[in-house]
């Protein structure tokens, strides 16, 4: 009899044991299951998540993306400094004046040029940009050395957001791109901007 109680008792610690390691086994399987899921998830929502363009400040049309740009410097520019555009890339922002005097307004839904000595425009480079071109494409007083410039407008509202660049030299090489656009930094607005600006009314907020 008392073999018996022994080996029951035995019997019953070793159970005891397996259960225990077999309880642990599980929690370690399922707390590395979450692990696995939550980086997953965290991969997935980080691919996941759109970029938030940079919008025309006039009629809010996608102009182009931070992701788009590029640090392209002019030996012209009055002025140059780096800045993030509202927390999401930092750009390479350059003063430039305007040579000819000549800017551009939008009236009665007409393109008209005037004088305007002295004019300054802060410009960010992109690799790319969605604009409509406007007028003839000039090499004199171009602000970046061996690239013609074209006027390029919104293609939505017609407003003038900058210019358009190219290489005068077709066997162009080099580390600036042969083609880009210089948009004016005062005729954009982030995304993230009129996000913030879009408040939930105070009638349908929770408590």
């Amino acid at each position: 009899f008392k073999l018996c109680a022994r080996v029951a008792t035995l019997v019953l610690w070793y159970a005891g044991e397996i259960m225990t390691f077999l309880l642990l086994y599980v929690i370690w399987c399922v707390v590395l299951t979450q692990c696995v899921y939550a980086d997953h998830f965290v991969r997935e929502t980080s691919e996941d998540v759109e970029e938030k363009a940079l919008l025309c400040r006039r009629c809010g049309h996608d102009i182009a993306f931070p992701s788009d740009i590029i640090t392209i410097a002019s030996q012209l520019a009055s002025r140059r400094r780096n800045e993030t555009i509202h927390g999401t890339k930092t750009a390479f922002i350059q003063l430039f004046s305007n040579p000819q005097g000549l800017s551009l307004l939008l009236n009665a839904n007409s393109l008209q040029a005037f004088t305007c000595p002295g004019h300054q425009f802060e410009v960010i480079t992109l690799s790319r940009a969605d604009y409509k071109a406007h007028g003839d494409v000039y090499l004199e007083y171009t602000w970046f050395p061996g690239f013609k410039w074209r006027i390029i407008l919104c293609p939505v509202c017609g407003v003038h957001v900058g210019w358009s660049y190219e290489a005068a030299d077709r066997t162009h090489t080099g580390d600036i791109p042969s083609k880009f656009v210089g948009l004016i930094l005062s005729r954009l607005l982030h995304a993230t901007v009129v996000d913030s600006l879009i408040l939930t009314p105070r009638a349908y907020r929770t408590a």
